[in-house]
């Protein structure tokens, strides 16, 4: 029985990895946070830890010796001064720990498309492109990449960084456009649809395709290298609106677009996954409307028991 460590475990990802882990047999911690009381899947052992606090990770690994360590924890969003702590001197708190106890598992950190910036071409960006983020916290993604490979360079730490795309699929939290329109659409309450900009396109893959390359690449993995993980296809948001406004049966709505400040503007974004395929053989099952309605779906149930707890 393999010992795995997934850390951020409570989020929509984490959450479908650990399953997949355990499916496997694997001997599963999570730490979050702040521990899950709904869904969580029972047979990991959870502990609640703030990657911020230097001492939280040493405690958590106390008493482990992983063989892996899935490194999901992060932030999206946040004052630039939260970003910086828990994307890159999270991952720092976690490196130290792990050479204070010389431990010495395979790493796989969780990276972002936001990492390259978005592009004006529909050609599909590879591994090799400039890292040109946008935003502070595709910089702080680029930090915490470089971090990782310094850690392998130096002392040998397998580090596998894998660049994930736009996810989306069920258990996706307010935040991210797909949730945030799917929560509106749940809502009879709601009598307008409020978006964000529309204009542009992205690279959307399933939580449970990205869950199943990062388990691929602790296989198979390069150390010392970043992976792509993405559809290699193109989808404008627009169409997102589209079609869950479709699976709502909303026709009532009329669709109000605010851009909120700092948002993304339009532009393009797609990702080259070859070198992952042909690392791993890894290739996405979910289609994006098989995706968007499986989200919708578990909004609509939540949603539902979440009205009925309180009248």
């Amino acid at each position: 029985m393999r010992p795995v460590l997934v850390t951020g475990g409570s989020g929509a990802l984490g959450r479908q990895l650990i399953s997949l882990l355990l499916e496997r047999g694997d001997d599963v911690t999570a730490l979050a946070r702040t521990v899950p009381t709904v869904d969580a899947p029972p047979a990991a052992t959870w502990l609640e830890a703030d990657l911020r606090h230097e001492e939280a990770i040493d405690r958590a690994l106390e008493r482990l010796q992983p063989a892996v360590i899935f490194h999901l924890a992060g932030a999206r969003g946040g004052s630039h001064g939260d970003l910086t702590a828990i994307n890159v001197a999270g991952l720092s708190h976690l490196i130290g720990a792990l050479a204070r106890r010389g431990l010495r598992p395979r790493v796989i950190i969780a990276g972002s498309s936001a990492q390259y910036g978005l592009r004006q071409s529909s050609a599909p960006v590879a591994e090799a492109e400039a890292l040109r983020a946008e935003s502070w916290y595709g910089a702080t993604k680029n930090a915490q990449e470089a971090l990782a490979f310094g850690a392998f360079r130096a002392s040998g730490l397998e580090t596998i960084a894998a660049r994930l795309f736009n996810l989306i699929g069920p258990g996706q939290r307010a935040g991210l456009i797909a949730a945030d329109i799917a929560l509106q659409l749940v809502d009879p309450g709601t009598t307008e649809l409020v978006v964000g900009a529309t204009d542009g396109v992205r690279d959307f893959v399933d939580y449970r395709d990205a869950a199943r390359a990062l388990l691929l690449l602790a296989e198979t993995g390069e150390p010392g290298r970043a992976y792509n993980v993405a559809s290699g296809s193109g989808t404008p948001i627009r169409s997102i609106i589209e079609t869950l406004l479709e699976r709502s049966l909303r026709n009532d709505l009329a669709i109000v677009e605010r851009t909120a400040p700092g948002q993304a503007p339009g532009g393009q974004l797609i990702g080259d996954a070859t070198a992952l395929a042909d690392a791993t053989g890894w290739a996405p099952r979910h289609a994006l409307d098989e995706s968007l309605a499986d989200q919708f779906d578990v909004h609509a149930r939540d949603w539902r028991d979440s009205a009925t707890r309180n009248p």
